[in-house]
Order: structure tokens, then C-alpha cells, then sequence
């Protein structure tokens, strides 16, 4: 299971303490059972965020391949102008 870490402004949302142990192969799986575990999460990753696997900066692809032990923060969404 990855080590899944929030953004301090949703974590009053999750009943838990940073790091969630959350299961997937990629992002959009992890993303998936995320929410399957902590459903009032979905609103707020369906607006929109953005990520860190194993600190490298993910922008888009939710295909990112997650590993056993890896770490991913997952916080508001970055953009830019």
C-alpha cells in the first residue's frame, strides 16, 4: 500500500492521521479507492488536484505507476497564467 498524504485543509475530512494507507497500481486506481474509503473526499479530487509520487511533480497523467512503498502527496491543485 502507498503511504497517501493530504493537503491540511481536507484532512479534518478523513477520520485518520497522515499517512492513509491506500492500494493502486497508478494514480487513477489510487485515486479510485481513495474515495471508495473516504467518500466525502470525492468533490474535492473531482474539482481537481494535483500530486508527488516518490517526490517527483505529477502535472497530469493519472497513469503514474504507484509502487508498494511509494509516497504520494496529493494537494490543491496547481496551475498557473
Amino acid at each position: 500500500m502507498a503511504n497517501v498524504y493530504l493537503w491540511s485543509g481536507v484532512r479534518a475530512l478523513v477520520a485518520e492521521e497522515n499517512p492513509l494507507k491506500i492500494d493502486g497500481e497508478n494514480l487513477k486506481e489510487l485515486l479510485d479507492n481513495l474515495i471508495i474509503s473516504y467518500p466525502n473526499l470525492k468533490a474535492i479530487i473531482q474539482e481537481g488536484v494535483s500530486f508527488s509520487v516518490d517526490n517527483k511533480l505529477v502535472m497530469s497523467s493519472t497513469i503514474e505507476r504507484i509502487e508498494e512503498n511509494s509516497e504520494v502527496y496529493i494537494f490543491q491543485k496547481i496551475s498557473g497564467g
